[in-house]
């Protein structure tokens, strides 16, 4: 059974470091503005999704209806 140790911790870091410096490269690639206000109704289309994410604490969970007006009717 392979042990954790720093090794892998920094092989980790390396990797993470590389993944922002390759965002960074991106961004400076796309045109127009990056950070832009975003208005405060936004409507979802009508329909429902579900998204898990990773939490601190494990899995978090939504789940969303929309009937395409500007407030989700469930999430």
């Amino acid at each position: 059974m392979p042990r954790l140790g720093s090794g892998v911790l920094a092989e980790e870091l390396a990797i993470s470091a590389s993944l922002i410096i390759a965002c960074a490269d991106r961004l400076r690639e796309l045109p127009g503005p990056v950070s832009v206000r975003l208005g405060k109704i936004i409507r979802v289309p009508e329909g429902e999704a579900y998204l898990a994410v990773e939490a601190p604490l494990g899995i978090a969970g939504v789940f969303l209806v929309s009937r395409g007006e500007k407030t989700p009717w469930r999430l």
